[in-house]
């Protein structure tokens, strides 16, 4: 379903992925719903916290230093420069809101 989406957006065609993709989340559901054994276990979800953890404190790293790259770059001329800077110096400082707002919120809950 992925290719077909994909080729129809290469394409220009934007009716069929609007087709294409309910198909998809309804069949999605319907697998889930036969499932009746869990899937994950703790393990499974300390390694996927922990994952995305280092995920986003590796993409802040090199998001960070690219902008401010980018940015020092844009006052030699390369005008355009300072908006991709600033696109990724907002991206993180978003990340960064959101994992705070999330952190607060999981741990009162847990």
């Amino acid at each position: 379903m992925a290719g077909i989406i994909g080729s129809a957006t290469i394409l220009g065609n934007f009716i069929i992925p609007v087709i294409i993709m309910p198909i998809g989340i309804i069949a999605i559901f319907i697998c889930k719903s036969k499932v009746k054994e869990p899937l994950n276990d703790e393990r499974t979800y300390k390694i996927g916290g922990m994952a995305a953890l280092y995920t986003w404190g590796v993409y802040c790293i090199i998001a960070s230093t690219t902008a401010n790259i980018f940015t020092a770059l844009s006052n030699r001329g390369y005008t355009w420069l300072r908006i991709v800077g600033f696109t990724l110096s907002f991206s993180v400082l978003f990340l960064t809101f959101l994992y705070i707002i999330f952190y607060i919120i999981l741990n009162k809950k847990y």
